[in-house]
């Protein structure tokens, strides 16, 4: 199975070394594993079709003031669980909102470089 983020990568270390053992069944493993796949997950490119329905969601955004409506939002945390595999949830915080947007922005200008 592909590592979907760090967390995922340092939980296969951990048991190649064996060091999953050491700390017992309760650790709080599945959690850090869950929190750092979320804060550091490893991006895919986007697929033409994704690419598509960024470029349309982007344009709006900047053509309307830079107001997310909420159709958009949704299709904004489809995309980013497409490609980042971490489910997001609507939100009314424009700082959260603007962090997808930079992401999903990011692997639109790696998956765009030639």
């Amino acid at each position: 199975m592909s590592s979907k983020g760090i967390g995922d990568s340092i939980e296969k270390l951990t048991k190649l070394l064996k060091l999953n053992k050491v700390f017992g069944k309760d650790c709080g493993c599945k959690q850090r594993k869950e929190w750092l796949n979320k804060r550091f997950p490893y991006a895919k490119k986007m697929t033409e079709e994704q690419k598509k329905i960024w470029e349309q969601i982007s344009k709006r955004i900047v053509e309307g003031s830079s107001n997310v409506t909420k159709e958009d939002q949704q299709a904004i945390l489809v995309l980013y669980k497409d490609i980042f595999g971490v489910q997001k949830k609507l939100s009314s915080c424009g700082s959260c909102v603007r962090q997808l947007l930079k992401d999903l922005h990011k692997i639109y200008k790696t998956t765009c470089k030639k």
